[in-house]
């Protein structure tokens, strides 16, 4: 009826403005503003069309839903309620300013914006189960095109704010940004092994922030030549990338620090190869690969605490890199407050006349020689004072945790915890179904109760967190 009534009132409108009278393509009549004006329609309406008015005009005050996605009345929140595939460069309306996934929702696809002039934020109700997600179509080539398909691409220099989600195997990169970018207690996650695709993109010297993060990717986690302070956050350092990366071919001049507080990062490659002597990595922790020929320096600062990891079975990398396998850093200049003497701390793998500086180190920590393969988590940790001097580094080696049996159906042991440690269990819909901390070293959890399917088991210690998949069945 409402329909009928629409259409009714339209036609009548049609020929009262003197378009076609018999047959109008809605297309055209919406399309165009200068042959429709809402504000016009409204007033023809509410003077012959009385009840259809009032309809439309509620209408246009409330929410609007769509399958798996509703619009606030203001038009600038999406909310996504149930899993969507939305497509790789789903373009995002310039009226949206933010996007909301909720928990236990998974978006497929990509957001995309190639002129917006407004902020952006993009977040997720729940940091396990709000999941941004590619669509398996991965994009190999190393064309500006191919990462139009990153998870989030913002082809503007506005602020974009992303946070409590996780983006899972992105068809390029994880985010992509032109302007300042916000990532905030975000997971960042390929578990596929695929090259490029990089964690945090911002512009460079823009003064990009990380923080309260977890990211695993298989490319650099993050760009320090962008970023202003990184913060609380854990990187898996896996065979190819850096987890700091100063830049590939842009020089951004000289004078930028980036903040690196209180972070952690894991050494989880046992490969062989890698940027030399078959130590098992293609980048050092903190890398600077290439850039263009005019000179530049940049400058790392850690504070608080900064840990190294690495896990059973893995090789450690070296702490600087300088160039790569097949191109040397000329012309630039790396400073650091973190100095080490251990061997091939400093690999440069092509040479070159690129130099790192550390003269500012108060004293000098010790380490163990890159592409050793160790038994047990080697965990050393560096200490920084108010002023970022280096007071010292202290070293312990753990047992892996471990999760058994897995599946389960009745108890499960949580094995070789630290002391002090939290352990809470999800389910896919991010609901808590269970909360402890521990005081011993093993945990016994009973599942008994808990429905069949699939568990997270979140473990936090208090400098670290670790995620293990628990199927109930």
């Amino acid at each position: 009826m409402i329909l009928i009534l629409f259409n009714n009132c339209v036609i009548k409108y049609v020929s009262y403005i003197g378009l076609i009278p018999n047959r109008i393509s809605y297309k055209r009549l919406f399309g165009y503003t200068n042959i429709f004006s809402l504000s016009k329609f409204l007033l023809y309406m509410k003077n012959n069309c009385t009840l259809l008015f009032y309809g439309v005009l509620l209408i246009l005050t409330s929410s609007i839903t769509v399958v798996g996605q509703t619009i606030s009345a203001d038009g600038k929140t999406a909310t996504y309620t149930q899993n969507k595939t939305i497509g790789s460069k789903f373009r995002v309306p310039d009226s949206w300013e933010r996007i909301v996934i909720n928990a236990g929702v998974t978006v497929t696809g990509s957001f995309y914006s190639d002129g917006r002039s407004a902020p952006l934020t993009i977040e997720g109700v729940n940091r396990q189960t709000s999941i941004l997600k590619g669509t398996g179509n991965f994009q190999s080539a190393g064309t500006q095109e191919s990462r139009t398909h990153s998870g989030i691409r913002i082809e503007a220099g506005v602020n974009v704010t992303v946070k409590n989600l996780t983006s899972l195997n992105p068809d390029k990169f994880h985010t992509s940004c032109f302007g300042k970018i916000e990532v905030i207690n975000c997971d960042l996650i390929d578990n596929r092994g695929q090259h490029t695709t990089d964690g945090v993109h911002g512009g460079v010297k823009s003064g990009s922030i990380i923080r309260g993060c977890y990211i695993n990717t298989h490319d650099d986690a993050m760009y320090y030549s962008e970023c202003g302070l990184i913060e609380n956050t854990t990187i898996v350092h896996n065979k190819n990338g850096a987890p700091f990366q100063g830049g590939w071919g842009v020089t951004p001049g000289t004078g930028w620090v980036c903040v690196i507080r209180d972070c952690k990062v894991i050494d989880a490659s046992s490969e062989t190869g890698g940027a030399a002597n078959n130590n098992g990595y293609n980048q050092g922790v903190v890398s600077w690969a290439g850039k263009s020929s005019a000179f530049a320096s940049l400058t790392v600062r850690f504070e608080g605490t900064f840990t190294r990891q690495v896990r059973s079975g893995a090789k450690r990398s070296p702490m600087y890199q300088l160039g790569r396998r097949e191109s040397e850093l000329n012309n630039a200049e790396l400073k650091s407050n973190l100095c080490t003497n251990a061997q091939n701390t400093l690999l440069k793998p092509s040479g070159g006349s690129a130099t790192l500086n550390t003269s500012g180190c108060s004293v000098t920590a010790s380490g163990r020689e890159a592409g050793n393969v160790l038994a047990g988590d080697v965990i050393e940790t560096y200490t920084f004072d108010k002023n970022g001097n280096l007071l010292g580094m202290s070293t312990e080696t753990l047992a892996v945790i471990q999760v058994r049996p897995n599946p389960a159906s009745e108890v499960v042991s949580i094995e070789n915890l630290k002391t002090g440690s939290q352990v809470v269990v999800y389910d896919m819909q991010g609901r808590m179904h269970m909360q402890q901390k521990v005081s011993q070293n093993n945990l016994n959890l009973n599942v008994s109760r808990f429905n069949k399917g699939l568990y997270l088991v979140v473990i936090s210690n208090g400098t670290s967190t670790e995620k293990h998949k628990l199927v109930v069945q």
